[in-house]
């Protein structure tokens, strides 16, 4: 009996002169500047981020005070320079712990907690190879019970809105090989007796008084890769909305695309007379839909929906190729259409160099000798033209097809 004594107190004492001489010898410093420059590579040139320390935790490591931040790309179209960092995202304590055999199968599988500010979220992270070669999410289960929605909405740098009140959310999903466009899950996000200000109505400017919501309620399953809203109401004295549409998710996450509807009706007396100004956007039904539509993490605002620019429930018939041509025949092109043709092939030819540029950047970054410069894919210039080009739905639709032909 003594004997295992001894044993049980040798392992003991050998692991505290081990968690010890780590706690000591942990290259904090070392970390820091790592992580400083793995952010750019990891989620994008116009990202960095900064933490005030860092130490080892189980088989992982704990940080504090973690901020993110976002430099403004220049845009082509003005001259003005770009802001300089923004902040976009921060937490008090960030705690990641890695599973030892994942990362010997090359499949990391990470674990751990975010406190934003107040209400700890925990999570549990899946990476694995993609096609490409590089890491990508294939399995997540996030949850957080009474977050601030104040620090969810600083996550969004895009929405200036801000707000009082918590809400519990749940996420989860596991995604196959393929990636995020196979994910099956659910999202979950409930709350009650929340506060909203700074709200700005679009295409009128500031509503200047605060919306107390009563309720919100969001589910939303994942299948295939599409989260489909299956209930989204939003309650309050001033008024109802309803929120329909899905979530296309995508490789990486922040390129997942958005086409949500918001639906509001049932106007309380202190509103009434924003109805005048909101009247492009009522529809046959009485309510008022505005639509919210892009890449989630470049998204600016919503539109309000005309009734004459609603889709039909009948597709479109799109003219051949053949009918085009003889419809074209004979035709002399007018001044303003040649003007117009030239005016997207020289857009075209700017964005394909920025989006090369970007390109040259981020393979910089990860200090790898590329010996052969990859081309651009077809998908991603369209999808950077018609985000950055075309605000009309109509003639965004009509350029789709130009470049199918």
């Amino acid at each position: 009996m003594r004997a295992v004594g001894m044993v049980v107190g040798g392992i003991v004492w050998c692991m505290l002169i081990f968690s010890f001489t780590l706690w000591l010898t942990f290259p904090s410093d070392t970390l820091i500047e790592r992580i400083r420059h793995e952010t750019p590579r990891m989620m994008g040139s116009e990202y960095s981020s900064d933490l005030a320390s860092i130490a080892p935790w189980w088989f992982g490591v704990a940080a504090k005070d973690v901020k993110l931040y976002s430099t403004a790309t220049q845009d082509w179209r003005s001259s003005e320079e770009p802001e300089g960092p923004s902040l976009v995202g921060i937490a008090k304590d960030v705690r990641v712990r890695a599973s030892p055999f994942s990362m010997l199968r090359n499949k990391p599988y990470v674990s751990g907690s975010v406190t934003l500010t107040e209400a700890p979220v925990t999570y549990a992270l899946g990476f694995a190879e993609n096609e490409r070669g590089a890491m990508g999410l294939v399995s997540a289960d996030v949850e957080g019970s009474s977050v601030p929605l104040a620090d969810l909405l600083m996550l969004a740098p895009s929405t200036a809105i801000s707000a009082t009140g918590s809400v519990d959310a749940e996420l989860r999903f596991e995604a196959g090989e393929d990636g995020l466009s196979t994910a099956e899950g659910k999202m979950e996000i409930s709350g009650e007796n929340i506060v909203l200000s700074d709200i700005e109505i679009p295409g009128i400017g500031p509503l200047g008084m605060d919306i107390p919501i009563e309720s919100l309620e969001l589910t939303c399953p994942v299948r295939e890769g599409k989260c489909e809203i299956e209930r989204g109401t939003v309650s309050s004295p001033l008024l109802d909305m309803r929120i329909e549409g899905h979530v296309a998710l995508r490789d990486p996450l922040s390129r997942s695309t958005l086409d949500i509807e918001l639906i509001v009706s049932d106007l309380g007396d202190d509103l009434k007379a924003f109805e005048g100004f909101m009247s492009s956007a009522k529809q046959s039904d009485g309510a008022y839909h505005y639509a919210c539509r892009g890449i989630v993490s470049r998204l600016r605002s919503c539109q309000p929906v005309r009734a004459s620019a609603r889709r039909s429930t009948t597709p479109r018939p799109s003219p051949s190729r053949t009918s085009r041509g003889t419809a074209n025949r004979g035709e002399p092109r007018s001044a303003s259409s040649g003007n117009m043709d030239e005016e997207r092939e020289r857009r075209r030819q700017e964005i394909r160099e920025r989006l090369r540029q970007r390109r040259e950047a981020r393979e910089r970054d990860r200090e790898d000798d590329v010996e052969e410069e990859e081309e651009i894919p077809e998908d991603e210039l369209d999808e950077e033209i018609l985000e950055d080009e075309f605000i009309d739905e109509e003639e965004g639709e009509e350029f789709e097809e130009e470049f199918e032909d």
